[in-house]
């Protein structure tokens, strides 16, 4: 199916499914061909269509909009309450999103349009999701086009003292905190999205049968 052809993509252009052993400190390991490239904006642009015939089959689908409309909502007051991140946060009417907020690597050079919503419930949160994976589609052409030829990675030199990085996970606000002390971590804390996210289920879940939740 979709997801398989995906993974296949994924295995190669970076040589494992899930991108393990691609991305590392300072880069990445290796370069990726032309010819690749080439194969990979082919592979979006028909992504891109099915994924719109797919969208059209879930929005045409009345039993589904059942099951979705309604369900699960999330407030913006109780989204605002728990410190919702990410997707649930956009569908809840929180416009945040930390590549806009705060943008880093080369987020400030890139057209990003941000996907929300007002609704709060599972059909505005999907509706979020589907928007980023055309965004999604649409950073990876523009970071193709953007690529220039170089080293594919520098030499981390860590230096004493506090650090905090974020950065926009699938989930949302990824938070990694580390003190370095004589050029190893002393101590490290990881922020995940989920942490934050998952107390939306007090408020969303009541009132709903967990099939449709």
């Amino acid at each position: 199916g979709l997801q398989e052809r995906v993974f296949r993509m994924n295995a190669s252009l970076t040589h494992h499914r899930q991108l393990m052993n691609c991305v590392v400190p300072g880069g990445v390991r290796r370069d990726i061909p032309d010819s690749r490239l080439r194969e990979l904006d082919d592979f979006l642009i028909r992504l891109k269509f099915e994924l719109a015939d797919m969208t059209d089959l879930m929005m045409d689908s009345p039993s589904l909009q059942d099951r979705l409309e309604g369900t699960g909502v999330l407030k913006r007051d109780a989204a605002e309450s728990i410190g919702a991140v990410g997707p649930v946060a956009r569908a809840s009417g929180i416009a945040s999103d930390v590549r806009k907020e705060r943008p880093y690597e080369c987020y400030e050079e890139l057209g990003l349009n941000l996907c929300h919503d007002d609704r709060g419930d599972v059909n505005a949160r999907t509706l979020v999701r589907i928007g980023e994976i055309y965004e999604t589609i649409s950073l990876v052409h523009q970071c193709a086009e953007m690529l220039e030829p170089g080293e594919t990675r520098v030499r981390a030199v860590p230096s004493d003292g506090f650090h905090c990085s974020v950065v926009e996970a699938p989930r949302g606000e990824l938070v990694h905190s580390a003190v370095i002390r004589d050029g190893r971590i002393w101590r490290y804390s990881v922020r995940d999205p989920s942490f934050v996210n998952w107390f939306g289920m007090c408020h969303a879940v009541p009132g709903n049968v967990v099939p449709d939740f």
